[in-house]
């Protein structure tokens, strides 16, 4: 749609809900909530060459190239660091990624994808700054 014709909120804005739900993606046959940064290098290196022979194979178009392995884990360090700041109390190492809303894109990154959604409320007042 040209910008010209998109719906603008009254402080000029372009006005859309949000979703009410996230999505997580992950490969049918496999749990759900994997996370690579959570293996030992050996448990990696194997899924590591299930994902690039279901890459050759034309099953999956997802690429983990040795970049951003080297830049995953400041990425993750920051996002909890940051969630820290705000008051947040992580459970967890490592975040388990979703989508907000849905994704045509990242489920037509493999073949064999399914997903488990879930539903989030948006808190009364915004928690950003």
């Amino acid at each position: 749609m040209p910008r010209s014709q998109r719906p603008v909120g009254h402080d000029g804005w372009v006005s859309r809900a949000l979703p009410d739900y996230v999505t997580h993606y992950y490969v049918a046959g496999r749990p759900p909530f994997r996370n690579v940064s959570e293996l030992t290098d050996p448990e990696w290196e194997v899924i590591r060459q299930e994902l690039e022979a279901e890459r050759f194979a034309g099953t999956s178009s997802r690429v983990f190239g040795r970049r951003y392995l080297e830049l995953r884990p400041a990425t993750e360090a920051k996002l909890r660091d940051q969630f820290v700041a705000l008051g947040g109390e992580p459970e967890r190492t490592s975040p388990h990624y979703f989508v907000l809303g849905s994704s045509t894109w990242f489920r037509g990154l493999g073949l064999l994808h399914d997903q488990v959604t879930h539903s989030v409320t948006r808190p009364e007042r915004p928690v950003w700054s």
